[in-house]
């Protein structure tokens, strides 16, 4: 098919009333005075309607075709034929061709039907996932998730017969909220091309995954449980019209939130969700990855591209956005620190806790963070168990531990006095700070501090009078550190740095390291980190002695130091 693209095209379009005759009017005013209709596929977008008002025909005039159809899954392909002379239409007949919805660029309005066809084709991970987000935002309201629940069930089965139901209000969907953003985008960029290419990929990565289709739309049902769940009163072919209307903008949303216009609401909206997890799936993580690199590349992604970065570092590493920051800005050669800080992850499930103001765990206490609250919790049972020595250095450090009766009691049995209702689920084990009666949770570990100009030195104080210091730190490393508490709303780096004392091997899920020009990079496994050590010259106060640990008594004031010049 054919299309000549016009750069200073400009887009019109009417609003939606899904029970008008008229459910989508755009159309594309070129500067000779011509116009073009947009199609989808080989249907023309204003005609859209027409399949969308005989479905409803069909369900109001003949429910009991419907209802008989669901009751009989098992009679998929005869039904299917019969839907198809009632309606006269082809079968499958939006999936033919490229559809031509923007005046711009193939790749994107051919990456806008290909999102469609692969949420159409990953139907059944995408709806399983979605109705256990919705199911997990309408807790509170069983009736409408009920419904929810067979509306779902009996739109996954209309799509596989018809697809023309959800794919309708998709395009719709599409045109009203995302037309007017992209018509914009391509006079402001320079590689539009390229980004499209890629953001389209990252769609395919998605869908293509029949997990990932399972947790996008999961994440859907969790960040628009109570939009959806208002639908959950209309029949069939009106519920899967909407929920596709209210999908087509999230996945168009995805595609060009990167490129630097989606920085608000679509972007913020589910930036950050999203992005926590797309790190689950390494695949995914890289395409964002080069989405942002790219974004950097049009020149009009400064924001956004910050945004991403930021919200990448934060999703994967449990620092909070506000706190990578702060990160930011004392790692920052220009009126920081001028030093490149990396960090250890912390606890996940932690970040909420510290973001809502609930202390960070002191050296002292060497009780872990529960892998399931993110609370630092004594675990009785199980390969985590706590030992006895970390339970007594708790509360000789002056914290209470709350016990099997929910209260929370210091070594000599004194209670603390709780409120009746805690703000975090209160649970046995926990470890609380008396002064503000909450429970101590991950604080952020330094992996490294390290000066752009000399990588590979790496000093710490070993030993005082003769004995081992616990803390091993130096003036440069205490700097810094005090300079990111000074940032934050309490304390939260609250002991030196991981390669002061111990392997890389120790240092647990990832580091995310913050640069002193602004660039975050995120090391996932050790062996990353080992690479990365090795480029600069560095290694770990172990790795300076590979024959075995320090003694615990060296000669007064000793400076192990490992520099690879």
């Amino acid at each position: 098919m054919g299309v000549t693209y016009y750069q200073k095209a400009k887009a019109s379009v009417c609003p939606v009333d899904p029970q008008s005759s008229r459910a989508a009017q755009v159309s594309f005013q070129l500067p000779a005075g011509k116009e073009i209709r947009p199609n989808f596929g080989n249907i023309d977008v204003t005609n859209l309607d027409s399949v969308y008002q005989r479905s409803l025909s069909l369900e109001r005039d003949h429910p009991d075709r419907i209802a008989d159809y669901f009751e009989h899954a098992e009679a998929i392909a005869a039904q299917d034929r019969q839907m198809q002379r009632m309606y006269g239409v082809p079968n499958h007949p939006y999936f033919g061709r490229p559809m031509t919805l923007l005046p711009m660029t193939g790749m994107m309005v051919e990456g806008i039907s290909e999102m469609v066809q692969r949420v159409m084709r990953a139907s059944k991970g995408f709806v399983e996932g979605l109705f256990e987000g919705l199911r997990t935002s309408l807790a509170k309201d069983p009736e409408t998730l009920s419904r929810m629940n067979r509306n779902l069930m009996k739109s996954q089965i209309l799509n596989v017969v018809l697809p023309a139901v959800m794919a309708s209000g998709m395009v719709v969907g599409i045109v009203q909220d995302i037309v007017k953003a992209v018509t914009g985008l391509y006079q402001l960029v320079t590689n539009f091309d390229e980004i499209a290419t890629a953001a389209v990929k990252l769609i395919k990565a998605i869908l293509d995954d029949e997990k990932a289709a399972h947790g996008f739309g999961k994440l859907v049902g969790q960040q628009l449980g109570q939009k959806i769940g208002k639908l959950s009163r209309l029949g069939v072919i009106r519920f899967s019209f909407e929920v596709g209307r209210i999908l087509g903008p999230i996945i168009a949303s995805i595609a060009v939130a990167f490129t630097g216009i989606g920085v608000g609401a679509l972007a913020v909206k589910f930036g950050r969700e999203f992005l926590r997890w797309a790190t689950r799936f390494p695949r995914i993580a890289r395409l964002v990855d080069g989405l942002v690199t790219l974004g950097s590349k049009s020149g009009r992604g400064g924001k956004l591209i910050a945004y991403v970065t930021a919200a990448m570092a934060s999703a994967r590493s449990g620092i909070t956005s506000r706190h990578v920051q702060v990160f930011q800005r004392v790692a920052s050669s220009n009126g920081g620190q001028n030093r490149i800080i990396a960090v250890r992850f912390t606890n996940l499930k932690s970040t909420k806790w510290i973001d809502r103001g609930y202390p960070g765990k002191p050296m002292s206490v060497k009780v872990k963070t529960s892998d399931k609250t993110g609370i630092v919790t004594v675990q009785k049972h199980g390969p985590k168990t706590t030992p006895e020595s970390h339970i007594q250095d708790a509360y000789s450090a002056g914290y209470y531990i709350v016990d099997g009766n929910g209260v929370a009691r210091n070594k000599a049995g004194q209670a603390l006095d709780l409120p009746s209702k805690t703000d975090w689920p209160l649970e046995p084990g926990q470890v609380i700070d008396p002064r503000l009666k909450k429970p101590l949770v991950g604080d952020y570990d330094l992996h490294s501090v390290i000066k752009p100009h000399n990588k590979g030195q790496n000093i710490v104080l070993a030993t005082q009078d003769g004995k081992k210091v616990a803390d091993a730190s130096n003036p440069d490393l205490r700097k810094v550190a005090k300079a990111l508490n000074d940032g934050m709303d309490q304390p939260r780096v609250l002991h030196g740095a991981h390669d002061g004392y111990a392997k890389l091997s120790d240092a647990g899920n990832g580091v995310v390291a913050f640069h002193p020009d602004g660039r975050i990079q995120i090391f996932n496994t050790v062996n990353e980190m080992e690479d990365f050590f090795e480029s600069i010259g560095r290694q770990t106060i172990k790795g300076a002695y590979p024959s075995g640990p320090l003694p615990d008594v060296l000669p007064n004031n000793v400076l192990p130091l490992r520099r690879k010049d």
